[in-house]
């Protein structure tokens, strides 16, 4: 690609508590050296912040549409910026995004790539199906057929995108992830006493929303039914669907304490790094996870997982044997893989983490990512030409 060519993404959201999707784009940022602009709500950007460095945050009408649409009215400046750009990455279905990314295109006869972050599959048409089926009949469709190329992380993503939509216009791209995290500034002993978690028990970390398609209080309650005396489960996580207090009562009705289950809520930057550092394991057993960025992450840090089917990338962790891999969502085979984890050796524990390293290393490198990226938007452009 060539140094000149100016990419501009526009994406809806990026604030901290957005997760796995701000990750990926803070990639595709780094990738081309591309400007950022999302249409984000006020109140999550005054509370959170920005997750992306040098992203512009349009911030979101308080109109019922800006509140449910994430309508942001650009100005001219905005405008004039973006219509500079050689092709635009649009991130993430079902939002305004997609229809300023369609209108600019069209109007500035800009290309566009398309990233889905596993929004179009038929799990996500579940919800709202109605209002959803409008907005592929109004805009969605031919928004889908004009871009120049949609992106998936996971050839899974694609296969459930195709459902959906027919399109012979896609690119499987594994994220990435960063494989030597810097640990020099973090004392175990401090991180353990500042969370008051157990020296001594093994310590299963639960990192994502709190949120039932990401199933925490299933895992709680299958978490007491297995051998919990000799395990620590942590929750990190924004309290998105379920408090503080709905949590702790749970924990308390399956007759668990503080001891058994520390729910930390939300952290980020270096908190999130300290418990990700002393924790034993990741465990998911999430309903749908569109690539799993929780669970490559800790493989970067060498921690093996405890993951079910409804990651998209299971089959390729699987082939890595870097954890313990929960065959059904059935609670007998949830506890059958914790208590799998909790009674194994150190030693087995240590060989699946350097096995999963290993996998990241090869498979999820930043140099492959770029270069992979690079060419397909080489191509779009050059075609555009």
């Amino acid at each position: 690609m060539a140094k000149n060519f100016k990419v501009t993404i526009i994406a809806s959201g990026l604030t901290l508590s957005n997760g796995g999707p701000s990750k990926t784009i803070s990639f595709f940022k780094n990738a081309l050296a591309a400007k950022v602009f999302a249409l984000t709500d006020k109140k999550k950007y005054e509370l959170e912040g920005s997750a992306i460095q040098g992203a512009i945050h349009l911030i979101n009408s308080e109109s019922f549409i800006g509140k449910y649409f994430s309508f942001s009215k650009i100005s001219k400046d905005v405008e004039a910026s973006i219509a500079e750009s050689d092709i635009l990455s649009c991130h993430i279905f079902w939002r305004y995004n997609v229809v300023l990314t369609y209108y600019l295109s069209k109007k500035y006869k800009i290309p566009y790539i398309f990233v889905p972050h596993g929004s179009i599959d038929p799990y996500v048409l579940k919800r709202n199906s109605f209002v959803k089926k409008i907005f592929l009949y109004l805009i969605g469709k031919r928004f889908l057929r004009d871009a120049s190329r949609i992106i998936c992380a996971s050839e899974t993503e694609k296969e459930n995108f195709l459902k959906v939509f027919n399109s012979e216009d896609i690119s499987v791209i594994n994220w990435p992830v960063e494989v030597n995290p810097d640990y020099s500034s973090i004392d175990k002993n401090q991180v353990y006493k500042k969370y008051n978690l157990s020296k001594y028990k093994k310590k299963l970390l639960f990192l994502g929303r709190l949120h039932p398609v990401k199933r925490p209080i299933e895992l709680i309650r299958c978490f007491a039914k297995s051998h919990h005396q000799n395990a620590q489960l942590i929750i990190v996580g924004p309290f998105e669907s379920y408090s503080k207090d709905q949590i702790n009562k749970i924990i308390e009705s399956e007759g668990l304490d503080q001891d058994d289950v520390r729910v930390l809520g939300p952290l980020y930057h270096k908190e999130k790094e300290e418990v990700l550092y002393v924790s034993d394991a990741i465990v998911s057993i999430s309903e749908r996870e569109n690539f799993g960025h929780v669970l490559v992450e800790a493989l970067a840090h060498e921690k093996p997982i405890i993951v079910s089917k409804g990651c998209y990338i299971y089959k390729e962790l699987q082939l890595a044997s870097c954890g313990i891999f929960v065959k059904s969502n059935e609670d007998i085979d949830i506890i059958k893989a914790l208590d799998d984890f909790i009674t194994m050796s150190n030693q087995a524990h240590k060989k699946m983490g350097k096995n999963g390293k290993s996998w990241v290393s090869e498979k999820l490198n930043i140099e492959t990512f770029n270069s992979s990226l690079k060419e397909v938007i080489g191509k779009i452009i050059n075609n555009n030409a």
